[in-house]
């Protein structure tokens, strides 16, 4: 079996694809092109280490709000108020026992914020690493769930009771990524996050609250971090900028990895060149096809993500129950997938087809189950008695695609959905790329609606920085009011 890591960094966006076998196994996406005005843009806060100042404490609710620098105070919940050395939730002291207004603490940012609600934060800091995670202000140390080989559990925690015993009283959670790493390999992990802990310390005593000290490694750091293991055969990257920083990246953390890290210098870009940008750009629709015939329908609500499963209409009414089990054991499997993918977390509920016989079910629900664990997710899967209704819960900790790329609609009274102002730009930059790279050297442009078009304008100085990285001098962005919002037309001009 061949993994391969695909990295494609656009002019405003960073593409990470993860393949084996030529199927895509994992994708996410972050956008680079922001401004100091304007929000993030999508960029997670989840890991940020922030000095806050509290803001408001609400016994009623046992949390506290507090300020990390957000358009929206941070929400912390009692439970998270405490750092976790042993004491059980029924000993948790009320919030009001545990911080007061006013009060300066060091925090982490949990969850990131969504919707009308501030992110989750904790005073319980994690710094992740290669291959562990370090809880500087106590523990023990623990190995992931995933690692299930029970001699080479042993094999690590024989390790990490010598490397932990040089740690102080930090803790240390072994990260599936160690399985047959060296001891070398681990302590250089402890002595790496023990350096960043440090540097923490030292810049908390001069902060001015709200204050971010330390923030999560960015995408493509991550993406190496969490997907370049022993088991990847080659990071394909397709510009050279970033090829640059993910050498320097490995040389630091990842010694002996980076002659696995490859150039993309092909003509077409390189999830085109892969033959899985049809798959990427899929996981914008709601409908995903069955080999069968059939279908899932994934339809995102403020509460939960409903997926619906259909037959098709070649169902006979001979073999019934037969074809309704085939058909709902291809949805578990592509319903797993759809999952990563798309990073749909919290409450899912799954309507497949009825099954008559019994254990045709419950071949379908253990199916889903474990298609999710192999495909790394820890989720809750439990069918609804005596329904064809399956609920899976999955920890949120990102937001999904689709809240990623869509908005709700006001025009319909918020039951529908559309492309954000940003992923239309995102969407017309891609065709900007395309048409630099078939028609090298020649002027482009733009012709997009009047709110893509500010969008654009809002951004002029970093986009003209990354067009000109590319090569692309002249980009001219013509805005056209009376174009519908989503549309867009690139097209190459005549040499000036």
């Amino acid at each position: 079996m061949t993994k391969q890591v695909l990295i494609r960094a656009g002019i405003a966006e960073l593409e990470i694809a993860v393949i084996r076998d030529g199927v895509v196994e994992n994708y996410w996406s972050e956008m680079t092109l922001d401004d100091e005005s304007e929000a993030k843009g999508g960029t997670s806060r989840v890991g940020d280490i922030v000095v806050g100042r509290v803001k408001r404490v609400l016994p009623a609710i046992d949390a506290a709000f507090v300020d990390i620098g957000d358009e929206r105070d941070g929400f912390l919940n009692a439970r998270d108020a405490v750092a976790r050395s042993g004491t059980r939730q029924s000993e948790t002291p009320s919030i009001s026992e545990l911080v007061h207004e006013g009060d300066t603490i060091l925090v982490q940012v949990l969850k990131d914020a969504m919707g009308d609600k501030g992110a989750r934060i904790g005073v319980h800091v994690t710094l992740p690493g290669r291959f562990l995670v370090f809880t500087p202000q106590g523990g023990r140390v623990a190995l992931s769930r995933k690692i299930e080989d029970e001699t080479e559990r042993a094999r690590l925690n024989a390790i990490m009771e010598n490397v932990a015993a040089t740690g102080g009283d930090a803790g240390y959670v072994v990260r599936t990524a160690a399985i047959g790493a060296s001891e070398d390999e681990l302590r250089e992990d402890v002595e790496f996050l023990s350096g960043i802990w440090a540097d923490i310390l030292a810049a908390k005593a001069d902060a001015e609250p709200p204050e971010t000290l330390h923030s999560e490694l960015g995408s493509l750091e991550r993406a190496l971090r969490d997907q370049v293991g022993s088991d990847v055969d080659r990071v394909i990257i397709e510009t050279r900028s970033a090829w640059n920083a993910a050498r320097a990246y490995a040389d630091e953390a990842m010694p002996g990895m980076s002659d696995r890290f490859v150039l993309h210098e092909g003509a077409e870009p390189v999830f085109a060149a892969f033959g899985i940008e049809d798959d990427v750009a899929a996981l914008a629709l709601p409908e995903v096809a069955l080999p069968s015939g059939g279908w899932i329908v994934i339809e995102p609500t403020e509460a939960l993500t409903a997926i619906d499963v259909n037959s098709g209409s070649h169902m006979g009414r001979a073999h019934l129950s037969a074809t309704a089990l085939a058909v709902d054991l291809e949805a578990a499997e592509a319903i797993a997938r759809q999952v990563i993918l798309r990073a749909i977390g919290g409450t899912i509920v799954i309507d497949f087809i009825p099954v008559p016989d019994e254990a045709g079910f419950t071949k379908v629900v253990e199916t889903l189950r474990a298609a999710l664990k192999r495909l790394g997710a820890v989720a809750e899967v439990a069918r609804m008695p005596g329904m064809n209704l399956v609920a899976v819960t999955l920890k949120r900790t990102r937001l999904s695609l689709d809240r990623r790329r869509a908005e709700g609609c006001r025009m319909c009274e918020g039951h529908g959905r559309r492309l954000t102002v940003g992923a239309i730009a995102l969407a017309a930059l891609r065709q900007v790329e395309r048409s630099a790279i078939s028609a090298p050297g020649k002027p482009i442009a733009m012709r997009v609606g009047s709110e893509v078009a500010a969008w654009l304008e809002a951004r002029a100085g970093l986009l003209r920085t990354e067009l000109q990285r590319r090569g692309i001098t002249a980009l001219k962005v013509f805005p056209e009011p009376a174009r519908p919002r989503d549309s867009f037309a690139v097209e190459t001009l005549g040499q000036e």
